[in-house]
């Protein structure tokens, strides 16, 4: 027995498996994809653009004018002629530096308060008392009162440390005056001792 199939239904399979023949044809053109991740992509990176330095501090000395020079080898010079000599002067620690004729030209206190008063004698009009020693120097303001040159610190700042163990000598220069190249006796120590209780 033979089948028979209408023309129109023969033309549409015809056309279904020729168009399947033709996507199979198709796919053997194309190449498989590739397993491998494709390539990172890159961009240039802009360096970091560097850091503007730092401000330097501000000085804390920069109100009072500059001294008129001194030796810069000041350790070298004679000390000056005279000694030091500690005394108690109510709740107050004193040491006092006095000349051979008894006049007395520095002295360091132990206040009440527990500050450190360095007081250099003079009268000229200055704001400037710089303390030189081996390891460091410090430009401190001073006011004139009653015929001394005064500058206070707080009793633990390291400039009076290196007062009392300065290679045996320590200077007061004044602005516009004399230096003063003072020993390092332990009069000093006692009055920083006093005032760091």
């Amino acid at each position: 027995m033979t089948l028979r199939f209408p023309s129109s239904v023969l033309r549409r399979a015809i056309l279904v498996m020729g168009g399947s023949a033709g996507a199979l044809a198709l796919a053997g053109c194309i190449p498989p994809a590739s397993d491998a991740p494709p390539a990172p992509r890159t961009e240039p990176v802009a360096a970091p653009a560097p850091e503007p330095a730092p401000a330097p501090p501000p000085s804390a000395s920069a109100d009072i004018p500059p001294l008129e020079p001194h030796p810069e080898e000041w350790i070298d010079q004679p000390q000056t002629a005279g000694d030091w000599r500690w005394r108690a002067a109510g709740t107050e620690s004193v040491a006092e530096f006095s000349d051979p004729a008894g006049a007395i030209l520095a002295r360091l206190v132990c206040t009440a308060d527990r500050q450190v008063l360095i007081a250099v004698a003079g009268s000229q009009p200055t704001r400037g008392v710089r303390v030189r020693t081996e390891t460091r120097d410090a430009l401190l303001t001073a006011n004139l009162r009653e015929g001394w040159l005064e500058t206070r610190l707080v009793a633990r700042d390291a400039i009076l440390d290196a007062m009392a163990f300065s290679r045996g000598r320590f200077a007061l220069e004044v602005q516009g005056g004399r230096a003063l190249y003072l020993p390092s006796y332990p009069e000093l120590t006692r009055v920083l001792e006093d005032c760091r209780r």
